[in-house]
């Protein structure tokens, strides 16, 4: 897993309910493998899975703060938790589960931002596994759905910027030192 594509996400951990935080490990050690160490990314590396959340969460933020990289939250978070599951659906990482995320996160942002298009592939290739046929996105097939989910993946990911743009700022400062 790429450590940019981590890096990313766990900008994100607060905002995220329920946030996977085993994912920090990995994080930790591909930045060690890389080079880039500090104390609190040490002590993440530390840890063993499964992680409380409860204990592991301020070195997370701790790391963040020592490689100078902001914390996301409300739709920017939500946007880049989204980004991550398009990026992992790109490089063809658990792409049904990936899908499920963006369906659950397009309700969270009330339809919004383009992922209503996940929400149907999503429900699309369910009612294909069902019932062999699907009513939620005109056009897809068993054979070909995977191909459209990775097309859609990749239109939504170069839009990205262009809809960050868009938004409102926040008190994001952006990235100095550590580059992604």
């Amino acid at each position: 897993m790429e450590s940019s594509n981590l890096t990313e996400l766990l900008q994100c951990h607060l905002a995220i309910e329920l946030f996977d935080y085993d994912i920090a490990i990995d994080w930790s050690h591909n930045l060690m493998a890389i080079g880039i160490e500090s104390e609190n990314i040490l002590i993440l590396a530390s840890f063993s899975k499964p992680v409380d959340p409860f204990e592991i969460r301020p070195y997370v933020t701790a790391a963040l703060a020592d490689l100078h990289l902001s914390e996301f939250t409300g739709t920017r978070a939500k946007l880049r938790k989204a980004r991550y599951h398009l990026k992992e659906i790109i490089n063809e990482h658990s792409v049904r589960n990936q899908l499920k995320q963006l369906a659950d996160l397009c309700v969270k942002t009330e339809y919004k931002y383009g992922l209503i298009t996940f929400y149907l592939l999503y429900h699309g290739w369910n009612e294909l596994d069902d019932i062999g046929v699907n009513l939620y996105y005109k056009g897809a097939t068993i054979s070909n759905i995977d191909q459209i989910v990775k097309k859609e993946a990749n239109d939504w990911v170069k839009q990205f910027d262009e809809l960050q743009e868009n938004m409102p700022t926040t008190s994001d400062a952006h990235k100095q030192g550590y580059q992604h």
